[in-house]
């Protein structure tokens, strides 16, 4: 399973280097950055090329709107054998789990602990 970080700005690459540092590892992850200046042809070209050849990808991305949203739903659509799921919202504390659960989780079960993982790491103190 690859996993796909996407996000506005340099946000998914700051994620990707984050993880980088706390765990230095970074294997089976590509982030891919929605920069200014960067259109959305471009960006839906990056995100068919990270997709290329693989079995199954898990997306996690900044927002549920926006353009690298809506660009990850049209590669998905352009990909039909390729198992894919995108979770919105991406934290440290989500992309830590996913990192560390990649290779012993099937795609749906993966989804839904980084769900719940992801709202618990939201915390009031």
């Amino acid at each position: 399973m690859k996993i796909i970080l996407v996000a506005h700005g340099q946000l998914a690459s700051g994620f990707l280097q984050a993880l980088e540092l706390i765990t230095g590892d970074n294997t089976g992850l590509q982030a891919i950055d929605f920069c200014e200046g960067t259109t959305v042809k471009q960006l839906e070209e990056a995100l068919e090329q990270a997709v290329l050849g693989q079995e199954s990808v898990l997306f996690l991305s900044d927002l549920m709107v926006g353009i690298p949203f809506k660009s990850i739903g049209v590669v998905q659509e352009k990909f039909p054998n390729v198992e894919s799921r995108l979770v919105t919202g991406l934290n440290l504390s989500m992309l830590l789990e996913a990192n560390f659960l990649k290779l012993n989780s099937d795609l749906d079960e993966l989804v839904s602990k980084l769900v719940n993982n992801g709202k618990n790491a939201i915390q009031s103190l």
